[in-house]
C-alpha cells in the first residue's frame, strides 16, 4: 500500500485512508483488473488478447497508433472517420507491427498539424473503390485501416453488402492491419460485437462504453504477436493515471458476468427489431422524408429523403426538422440524443409497452417536424 500511495501522489491529496477500504485507484495492476482481462479474453470477440483496461476512450485508441509508429517500414495508415479520436491508441499499436505510418481517414479535424494530416488518407465509408486506391498510396505503404464497422458518431450508418469482407480482403492483401473501433458496437450488437455477427477477425479491436458498466473504462486487444509490442515485453509503453481503476473494473466485471449469465442480446434485438419494423412501416405509409437506419438495438432517424450510406449523405439531413422532432419528443416525455448525428439505443429495461409508447410519441413528433 505504501507503494500505491507513492504512485498516486499526483492523484490523491489526503491519501488512501480517506477513501473506501477497497480504494478507487491502484496506480498499478491488481487482482480484479487481471480477472477483467481474463474474462474479456473468454468473450466471443474474434480479435484475441486484451490489454490492461484504460480509463477513457481517447487514451485507449492512442496505443495502436504508437504500435504502428514503432514499425518503420511503412509510411501511411488508413482511418475511417468516426468524429472521435478513440482510435489513436490502436494506431500506435498497428504502426509498431507494420513499420508504416500512413493512415486512411474519412475527414480531417481542426487542430491537427499539417505534418500529421499528411500521414492520413481520408476516404468515405462504403466506398470499396476509394479504399482500393488508397491502399496503393506511396507504392502501397499503408500501415493500417481503421474504422467503426457500423459508424455511430455521424448517426448509425450500415455497411453495404460484402463491404466489410471486401475491406478485410484488401487490407490483408496489402499486408496492412485491420483495426475495428467497436467502442459502441462491442457488447451492443452481440456479446462478441459486430465481428461475431459478421464472422470477421480484425487484427486489433477497441472496446469501451458498455464494457465499463456505466463507469469510464476502455480496453483494446488483438493478435498476440501485436500485443507483444506492449511494454514490458515490447517497446510501446501503455499507462494512464486511472488505468485499471478498481471501481470501473468492478463495474465491468459485473456487466460481463451479467451478460454471460442473462444472454440478453437475442431478446433485446428481437424486441428492438419489432419496434423498428413498425416505425419504418409508418414512415413509408405516411411518405415522410425520413431515413431509419437501424441494426441490433441501435438506430438513427435521418431527416432526409436521401438514403444515408456515408458521412456526405448524412449531412444532407435537415437539422432544423430534427430539432423540432427532438423538442416534440422531449415535451411528450421521451428524451433522445439532441443531435441529428448521434445514435439512439434501446436497452433491456425498455419493455414492449415502453416501445409502443415511444412509437406513439415518434409519430406525433414526426408529423410536427416535417
Amino acid at each position: 500500500m505504501k507503494l500505491a500511495v507513492l504512485i498516486l501522489l499526483a492523484l490523491l491529496l489526503f491519501g488512501c485512508g480517506t477513501i473506501p477500504r477497497r480504494g478507487v485507484s491502484e496506480g498499478g495492476g491488481f487482482e480484479k483488473e487481471i480477472a477483467d482481462a481474463d474474462l474479456k479474453i473468454e468473450t466471443p470477440l474474434e480479435s484475441g488478447a486484451a490489454a490492461p483496461p484504460s480509463e477513457d476512450w481517447t487514451e485507449v485508441t492512442q496505443h495502436p497508433r504508437v504500435m504502428i509508429e514503432v514499425n518503420e517500414k511503412v509510411d501511411k495508415w488508413i482511418r475511417y472517420f468516426t468524429e472521435t479520436e478513440r482510435e489513436t491508441f490502436r494506431i500506435f499499436l498497428a504502426r509498431g507491427e507494420a513499420y508504416r505510418e500512413q493512415i486512411v481517414k474519412i475527414l480531417r479535424s481542426a487542430g491537427v498539424p499539417e505534418e500529421l494530416a499528411a500521414l492520413t488518407i481520408s476516404i468515405p465509408f462504403n466506398d470499396v473503390t476509394a479504399l482500393s486506391e488508397a491502399m496503393q498510396h506511396d507504392g502501397g505503404q499503408v500501415a493500417a485501416v481503421i474504422l467503426e464497422p457500423v459508424p455511430a458518431n455521424m448517426g448509425v450508418v450500415l455497411p453495404e453488402k460484402n463491404y466489410l469482407a471486401r475491406i478485410e480482403e484488401l487490407v490483408h492483401a496489402h499486408k496492412a492491419l485491420l483495426i475495428f473501433d467497436e467502442v459502441i458496437t462491442g457488447f451492443r450488437l452481440s456479446a462478441g460485437g459486430l465481428q461475431q455477427v459478421f464472422g470477421m477477425k480484425p487484427d486489433l479491436t477497441c472496446l469501451g462504453k458498455i464494457l465499463g458498466g456505466g463507469f469510464p473504462l476502455a480496453a483494446f486487444g488483438g493478435r498476440k504477436d501485436l500485443m507483444d509490442h506492449l511494454a514490458p515485453k515490447g517497446p510501446v509503453y501503455q499507462a494512464g493515471t486511472l488505468s485499471g481503476n478498481p471501481a470501473a473494473v468492478t463495474a465491468a466485471l459485473w456487466m460481463l458476468e451479467q451478460m454471460e449469465k442473462k444472454q440478453p442480446h437475442a431478446a433485446l434485438n428481437k424486441r428492438a427489431g419489432v419496434f423498428f419494423k413498425k416505425l419504418q412501416r409508418q414512415i413509408t405509409q405516411r411518405g415522410l422524408p425520413v431515413q431509419l437506419n437501424a441494426t441490433g438495438s441501435m438506430f438513427t432517424l435521418f431527416f432526409t429523403s436521401t438514403p444515408v450510406t456515408d458521412y456526405r449523405s448524412a449531412k444532407t439531413s435537415d437539422t432544423q426538422r430534427y430539432a423540432r422532432f427532438f423538442h416534440s419528443c422531449l415535451e411528450q416525455g421521451l428524451y433522445l440524443a439532441p443531435s441529428q448525428f448521434e445514435a439512439n439505443f434501446i436497452s433491456t429495461t425498455h419493455t414492449a409497452a415502453h416501445l409502443e409508447k415511444a412509437l406513439e410519441i415518434f409519430l406525433t413528433a414526426l408529423e410536427a417536424a416535417v
